[in-house]
């Protein structure tokens, strides 16, 4: 792999990293809930919780999935394990699309991106 493409498989896995902690740290869940008193009014509260909070420390094995398979080519540069993590990255974002998959998007585009700089069209030769 060409310095490049290293370079944005290293970009691939630094947003990759920031995106799972985010994820996992911040309040993305809202919640609410209502108590009925008897004889008096309602009492409802909001909050919003982080996903450690709402799904439990399951999660984060979760989210490091796409840390550790975009480490891959950073530790084994090769063009075909670019190439193959891309892929995989691509379907696990759209697979995951209902719910946190799409903040994986960057990312993915991140891995075509080193993938492409990779090739021996992009260096010009």
């Amino acid at each position: 792999m060409a310095g490049s493409a290293r370079r944005w498989s290293r970009f691939t896995l630094l947003s990759v990293f920031a995106t799972s902690a985010v994820l996992t740290l911040a309040p993305i869940y809202a919640t609410a809930s209502c108590e009925s008193v008897d004889g008096g009014p309602d009492v409802c509260t909001t909050g919003r919780e982080s996903l450690i909070e709402h799904e439990g420390i399951g999660a984060v094995a979760i989210l490091a999935i796409p840390v550790l398979l975009a480490a891959v080519p950073v530790v084994f540069p090769r063009r075909a394990v670019a190439i193959a993590v891309a892929v995989v990255l691509s379907a696990l974002t759209l697979l995951g699309a209902a719910s946190i998959g799409l903040f994986f998007l960057p990312a993915a585009a991140l891995s075509w991106i080193a993938v492409t700089s990779g090739s021996k069209g992009a260096e010009g030769g």
